[in-house]
């Protein structure tokens, strides 16, 4: 059933097997979501500052990638059954890496890149095999999205006492970038941990970790670009709370053009927090509770769509050095809630 008409993102449905009892989305708006489920333990690896990065392929199947062992060797794992499941893990990388970001491009390319390494892999079977691409110049992102012009635009930040963020814009797939853009610079505050994402008018938002407003503690603030990243307006407050620093961000869009940052509270036991903007960036509501559990410290969250409506978190149990995922956006028996339609053509898949 058709609810409403419009383009798409307007345009909202919900359906039915019985014309009384209709199902529509459980909204990611709100506290503590659900389902969560442990995709791997590794008591040897020290996951304070690693992420498990997952997206959903060309194929339908989604991929983990995730830092294992002593010496956070990259290994990756895939899952055939919307992440209930998942396959045997495979190493990808035997040296120590900290992972930036994992892009699955419109072509069904996967690259997968890191934050301080000149070296990026690839992979054109959906994460089963992968070769090592030198890009030029030498740079490493924390995260790399795909525009809607085909461009690719990665951000990072200096790793040193500069305390920069930059973005690179490739026109090439990937392999070759431009020289660094400025996104944001204060002198010596703290501008760290760069997020980014394409909102649905075509604007461009960076997110990162800072402490430029001068204060004993860092939070979350970003920047809009319009005209793909060459350059970038003022600072926009996303999370902030004076009393603890907030830590990597991550940012995500909604099947309506929504856009969600999470990132780790640093409580006396760290949890997860997101705020969401529904006007593409501009202003940010205030923050959530995504996951907390007492005793335990929680970090490196990280936000994918899959199936065109479910948004999952994975993240990291640092305490007892496990990965962790949950999830909002599931197809639910809510009589009231329908579900916009996708938004850029993206697939959604209707399960009984």
């Amino acid at each position: 059933e058709l609810i409403d008409s419009g383009d798409a993102g307007n345009a909202t449905f919900k359906w039915s097997h019985d014309g009384t009892t209709y199902l529509g989305r459980d909204d990611p708006n709100q506290a503590n979501w659900l389902a969560e489920a442990v995709l791997d333990t590794d008591s040897d690896a020290d996951l304070l500052n690693t992420v498990i990065a997952i997206r959903q392929t060309a194929d339908g199947n989604w991929l983990a990638v995730y830092n294992k062992g002593s010496v956070l060797q990259i290994y990756r794992r895939i899952s055939t059954d919307r992440g209930i499941t998942w396959g045997s893990e495979s190493q990808v990388v035997a040296s120590d890496e900290l992972i930036g970001s994992l892009l699955v491009m419109a072509s069904g390319r996967v690259w997968l890149h890191f934050a301080e390494d000149v070296v990026a892999y690839y992979s054109d079977d959906h994460g089963y095999t992968w070769t090592a691409a030198t890009m030029s110049p030498g740079t490493g992102f924390e995260h790399v999205i795909e525009l809607s012009n085909g461009n690719l635009l990665g951000v990072f930040d200096t790793f040193d006492a500069t305390n920069m963020v930059y973005c690179r814009i490739s026109t090439d797939g990937g392999f070759n970038w431009s020289p660094k853009i400025e996104v944001s610079a204060l002198g010596p505050t703290h501008q760290r941990s760069p997020t980014v994402v394409q909102a649905i008018n075509g604007d461009v938002f960076c997110a990162y970790r800072t402490d430029e407003d001068g204060g004993a503690n860092d939070d979350i603030k970003g920047k809009i670009s319009e005209d793909n990243g060459v350059t970038w307006g003022s600072a926009i407050d996303v999370i902030d709370w004076v009393s603890v620093d907030l830590v990597s961000p991550k940012l995500e869009k909604d099947i309506n053009g929504d856009i969600y940052c999470v990132a780790t509270e640093t409580l006396a036991d760290h949890l997860l927090i997101f705020a969401r903007s529904t006007d593409n960036a501009a202003t940010w509501g205030a923050k959530t509770t995504l996951k907390s559990s007492a005793g335990i410290d929680l970090s490196g969250p990280y936000l994918s769509l899959v199936d065109g409506h479910e948004l999952i978190c994975a993240y990291n149990y640092t305490t007892t050095s496990e990965y962790h995922i949950v999830r909002r956006g599931m197809w639910e028996a809510y009589s009231a809630n329908a579900c916009p339609c996708a938004i850029e053509a993206q697939e959604q898949n209707l399960i009984c």
